[in-house]
């Protein structure tokens, strides 16, 4: 090889060619893999799981509300604006969850028993109602 030319294989230091592009390649793949951990969302998470969510974020789909409280975070206010929600699709048919009565049971729950809760108020005043059911997967 004369000085100051390359071998069509060699590329940058004498590396072979192609070398940079699986590099790249591989780099993307590593960055797609952290994107997709990072950008988890409430409908990934494993059955029985929790997330804490601001009142005015709808409870999504296959998730029941299992506890409200205050927050700064979601804005000050003398009502309950936070709410913990707890994935129940994909737990198994017999499962049996205490959730708020704040929302329609998803499919395939049905109450079991009812009974009050603190921890299900949704407003400021106190209630004697019931606010919180078992619920049981019946399909």
């Amino acid at each position: 090889m004369r000085h100051g030319t390359r071998s069509r294989e060699e590329g940058v230091n004498g590396a072979a060619r192609g070398t940079g592009r699986v590099r790249r390649a591989a780099l993307a793949l590593v960055g797609a893999a952290v994107s997709a951990a990072v950008t988890v969302t409430p409908a990934q998470a494993e059955p029985g799981g929790t997330k804490t969510l601001c009142r005015s974020e709808v409870t999504p789909p296959g998730w029941v509300e299992v506890h409200w409280g205050k927050s700064e975070a979601c804005g000050a206010t003398d009502i309950p604006n936070i709410k913990t929600v707890k994935q129940v699709a994909g737990l198994p048919v017999g499962s049996r969850v205490e959730a708020c009565a704040t929302m329609v049971p998803p499919q395939g729950w049905q109450p079991v028993s009812t009974s009050y809760s603190v921890d299900c108020r949704t407003s400021p005043g106190t209630g004697t109602y019931n606010n919180r059911w078992v619920l049981e997967r019946v399909s």
